[in-house]
Parts: C-alpha cells; structure tokens; sequence
C-alpha cells in the first residue's frame, strides 16, 4: 500500500499526514466537511475560543453520523424480516375457498399441514 504525505487546513491550521493514496480523496472530502463545520460554528459563537469550537464541530459531525448509522442498521432490520405479502395470504385462502367441499374434507388435514409449513417458512425470511 504506497503512502504520500499530504497537507489538509482544518480551522485556519494546516496539518500534513501521511495516508495511503487510495484513502487520501476520503480523507481530503472528510478535512473539507469539518473545516466548513467549524467555520459555521465559529460564525455562531464567536466568544469561544477555537479548541471549544471545534469540539463541538466534532460532536455535531458525530451526532449526524450516529443518527446515520442507527437509521442504516433500522433499514437493514426491516430487509432482514419482510413482512409476508398479503397478495399470496390472500390467494392462499381463495384457493381453499373455491375448492371442492367435498376434496376439502378428504384433504383437511393435508392443507392444514401445508398452510402451517409455508407460514413457517415465510416466517424464516
């Protein structure tokens, strides 16, 4: 992995870092953000001095990523458990409706015993 030394300015300061070139367009997007971050912040309490100014740049960067990341593990909870289709629920239960009463009877139990073992396998998804 090659490394180059780059300089990023962050606050009015200038920092120079070592970083491996695939990571550097993140690094410089990432330098970018917060220095606009403690800018807007600065703009907002001018009386606090800088260190304090850009704790709380870092906090708020920080506080949007957590909300981020609690949002993405939500989306990726609900793919891990879909909900069953009504549609096929629904089709299921006009087939045993249109049925043959007669069939129905003979194959109660059958049917009943293949509706418990798709709903158990829907409910795996």
């Amino acid at each position: 992995m090659e490394e180059e030394i780059i300089s990023i300015r962050i606050g009015g300061l200038e920092y120079k870092l070592q970083c491996p070139v695939e990571e550097q367009p993140h690094l410089l997007e990432a330098a970018e953000k917060l220095d606009k971050k403690i800018k807007s912040t600065k703009r907002k309490l001018k009386t606090l001095p800088m260190e304090r100014i850009s704790v709380l740049a870092a906090l708020d960067i920080s506080s949007d990523l957590v909300k981020l990341q609690s949002q993405g593990a939500e989306v990726i909870e609900s793919i891990d458990q879909p909900e069953a289709p009504k549609e096929e629920i629904t089709k299921g239960s006009e087939i045993s409706q249109t049925k043959d009463p007669d069939l129905q009877e003979e194959d109660g139990e059958d049917l009943n015993f293949k509706l418990v073992s798709e709903i158990s396998e829907l409910s795996k998804l």
